[in-house]
């Protein structure tokens, strides 16, 4: 029950510091301060999983977008050249280039540090429609799915009869 705790509490961090605090003065400092320690307590809850392999993969996949992230103001950066060729967000102009959009900034391009690790590529997806996403953002999900279809196997076997040897005696006789 601890550990829903922090990871309740690493997402509120999380979500207040990076969607509700300006990125400039004490309050871009706070910002950073409270995205670096929500980034270790979640990397630190994915380990404490660690039997499960996903859990490994959302460490690792954390572990991809905290770069970007920490090297660009706690902000996932997105190209202006990406959010433009996706057509994902047509109401996204030139004039948001550097403004804070949520927990991104769009950028130029050539502005981003870590660019192969930023928001940058996009699909359209059946139910969530079209997208900009990261590496590490593949990689949380691929581990998201490991670990639901290993807890899923572990139940299955779990609930399994169990078998004896052929030739063996239940117990007690």
């Amino acid at each position: 029950m601890l550990l829903v705790g922090v990871l309740a509490l690493s997402f509120a961090a999380q979500h207040v510091a990076l969607r509700q605090l300006p990125a400039e003065g004490l309050s871009g400092w706070l910002r950073m301060g409270l995205f670096l320690v929500s980034a270790v307590a979640l990397l630190a809850l994915a380990m404490q999983f660690r039997r499960f392999a996903g859990a490994w993969l959302i460490a690792a996949g954390i572990a991809l977008n905290f770069l970007p992230m920490a090297a660009n103001n706690a902000m996932m950066p997105t190209s202006y050249e990406v959010v433009h060729a996706s057509g994902a967000f047509p109401e996204i102009t030139t004039a948001d280039v550097g403004e804070q959009l949520g927990r991104h900034t769009v950028l130029y391009q050539e502005d981003i540090r870590f660019y192969p690790l930023a928001d940058r590529y996009y699909r359209e997806f059946p139910v969530l429609g079209r997208n900009i996403f990261s590496v590490g953002d593949v990689v949380e999900l691929a581990g998201l799915l490991l670990v639901v279809a290993q807890g899923a196997a572990m139940l299955v076997v779990a609930a399994a009869p169990k078998r004896r040897p052929a030739g063996s005696l239940p117990a007690g006789l």
